[in-house]
């Protein structure tokens, strides 16, 4: 497993796996083969309803792995469309895994899938597109992070 925070482009203070924001979710990610991976545990803040994820956490974790199985390929991008598909509840208190990886390209389009699976199976699917921009999109707001 490598590094929280997998390259230059992607800050330190990433809400879902940022080493420096005190406010982190926690998510630990790694690249493997095509794929990104990642891990979380779930804990209390990540709490929607009682004992259960809150689904924008979920959302979260997900944009964050789909993301970067793109930006690992030295490509800025951004998040064009994010389409979560919800299958079971994830329990706080448990271990999750999460992959996605790179379905098809076109243009400044690239098309990416991703899962995040517990013990007891997969808790959501997800679809998406990310958008090829130019670097100065990040450099211009480098002094912004805070």
């Amino acid at each position: 497993m490598s590094s929280a925070v997998p390259g230059e482009r992607h800050p330190p203070v990433c809400l879902a796996c940022g080493v420096e924001n005190p406010s982190s979710l926690g998510l630990r990610m790694w690249e493997e083969g095509e794929e990104v991976r990642g891990e979380v545990r779930l804990d209390s803040r990540h709490a929607g309803a009682r004992g259960i994820a809150h689904g924008g956490a979920i959302a979260t974790f997900l944009d964050d792995v789909m993301g970067w199985v793109v930006q690992r390929r030295d490509v800025p991008v951004v998040t064009g469309r994010l389409e979560v598909r919800y299958r079971s509840p994830a329990l706080l208190g448990q271990r999750f895994s999460l992959r996605a990886r790179v379905v098809g390209a076109d243009g400044r389009r690239w098309h990416v899938t991703g899962e995040m699976v517990g013990a007891e199976g997969t808790v959501a699917e997800a679809t998406g597109t990310w958008v090829t921009v130019d670097q100065a999109h990040f450099d211009e707001r480098r002094d912004h992070d805070g």
